[in-house]
């Protein structure tokens, strides 16, 4: 009877961890239809042909191919085949910035570690988490403006129970071993965080300051 407890509540949490991946997912989706969405009212004024438009395009192609896979993907499927869509789409993004910008074309480098709907990283730093052990994360121009100011990123939160925690957070505040979540748990790292002066907010684009969003 107990094997047969852990194995039902290691299917409860693996069963919302699916969930969890899927709200991510169309969020995600939802996000960059959005910036792109803003960045054609934003670009009106200027003739997207050429190699600006090509990039447009193409990432609008990445877009609504991003949407068919929701569509018609579950499980780790669903996350698999969206992530480098995605990834194709913010690049193509952001060189569309650049572009309107006059800026360095960015390079093809890993999504920045604090949310990847920031887009392609701008370089890596040294990076822990309260109370974590320093390793090294790529990080997108605006998030290395907030370190370099001594602010803090702006990291993607997901709800685990009734609480917000940053994303790497997510299976501790589970319990992977109970298949439960920890709201007591939880409860301490919503306090390590306040009391650090951590805020963690979901920056759409990244690359335009804080424009808000809505948490998972």
């Amino acid at each position: 009877m107990a094997l047969f407890g852990k194995r039902k509540q290691q299917k409860l949490f693996e069963l919302e961890r699916s969930r969890l991946a899927r709200r991510m997912a169309s969020e995600d989706v939802t996000v960059l239809g959005e910036q792109l969405t803003e960045l054609h009212y934003e670009t009106l004024t200027l003739e997207l042909q050429g190699e600006i438009g090509d990039d447009y395009e193409q990432a609008l192609d990445a877009y609504e191919r991003a949407k068919q896979h929701l569509r018609v993907s579950e499980g780790p499927d669903l996350v698999r085949a969206l992530q480098p869509i995605l990834d194709e789409g913010r690049y193509r993004l952001a060189r569309v910035l650049a572009r309107r910008d006059a800026r360095p074309l960015p390079q093809r480098l890993p999504p920045c570690f604090f949310n990847p709907q920031h887009g392609p990283s701008h370089t890596e730093v040294d990076w822990a988490p309260p109370g974590g052990v320093e390793r090294r994360v790529p990080v997108c121009l605006s998030d290395v403006n907030r370190l370099e100011r001594h602010t803090m990123p702006a990291v993607r939160t997901v709800r685990v129970g009734d609480h917000l925690v940053p994303w790497y957070e997510a299976d501790e505040a589970f319990g992977l071993r109970t298949g439960q979540v920890d709201h007591r748990r939880v409860r301490e790292l919503r306090n390590e965080h306040r009391a650090k002066g951590l805020q963690y907010s979901l920056d759409p684009t990244g690359i335009n300051g804080s424009l808000g969003g809505t948490p998972l």
